[in-house]
């Protein structure tokens, strides 16, 4: 293992130590970093489901919230207020832990031999949760796990100009369904129904009629914020939109 590896795991056994809460609050004045997945694009934040469990790390219990998402769902970090600066060595590291039943809740523990990858966080990029490594992991663990099938993933974002680290863990599985209330759909003076949509190439507003907006404006109704659809359908990210505008990393116009 190289020295950074060694830095990361250091980290990383020290909030999962100390932290009882996801995500965890680093300092006094700290706002923890935003993380901001792709289905609450569409259907709002409100509306993620949230259930309890044990985090089990050496000897110690306690008690944790996970987000249930859907597998081909997508997570970005985003600065919002917090003392993320994108200058700092920004750290992003996904875990597979190993998964057992207690009393009806799981009970999640974690090693260094769980690690996905580690990579630099680029602040607003779109990360896959169920990626081709997050696989691997899983079909080595399929001896030690009881939730093969729906696994749970651990990020971890570790600030190392700061010295600390945040985490959220998400509950990925193939029952996930829309909620009824606040689908972040809404329909235009008579127009089709529309809802964000992706692919591996990024987002798109999807209309119920199989049509999708393109060199257009489109405004968020939980939001408020404007993304620009660009001639082949997708969103426009960290560029110069054709009108003059400018769109950041998340597709956001910056005003």
């Amino acid at each position: 293992m190289s020295m950074k590896s060694k830095k990361v795991a250091a980290l990383i056994t020290m909030a999962a130590l100390f932290v009882s809460a996801v995500p965890m609050t680093a300092l006094a004045n700290e706002v923890s970093p935003h993380l901001f997945y792709g289905t609450e694009r569409t259907y709002g934040e409100d509306t993620t489901r949230h259930e309890d469990l044990i985090l089990s790390e050496f000897g110690e219990q306690l008690t944790g919230r996970c987000a249930v998402l859907p597998k081909n769902d997508t997570f970005s970090i985003e600065k919002e207020g917090s003392n993320l600066d994108p200058s700092h060595e920004l750290v992003l590291s996904l875990y597979c832990p190993s998964t057992s039943d207690s009393n009806g809740q799981a009970r999640l523990s974690w090693e260094e031999r769980m690690l996905v990858k580690t990579e630099k966080l680029v602040l607003g990029k779109e990360y896959s949760l169920y990626n081709d490594e997050v696989k691997a992991m899983i079909s080595d663990l399929q001896g030690s796990t009881s939730h093969v099938n729906d696994p749970y993933i651990v990020i971890y974002v570790t600030d190392f100009d700061i010295n600390y680290s945040w985490r959220w863990i998400a509950h990925l599985t193939d029952s996930w369904s829309a909620p009824n209330a606040g689908s972040g759909a809404v329909a235009q003076s008579g127009a089709a129904t529309q809802k964000w949509a992706s692919d591996g190439k990024g987002w798109w507003i999807q209309n119920s009629d199989g049509t999708y907006l393109k060199d257009t404006w489109y405004q968020s109704p939980e939001s408020g914020l404007w993304y620009y659809m660009g001639a082949d359908g997708y969103m426009l990210v960290n560029t110069t939109t054709p009108d003059g505008s400018h769109v950041n990393q998340s597709g956001v116009w910056v005003q």
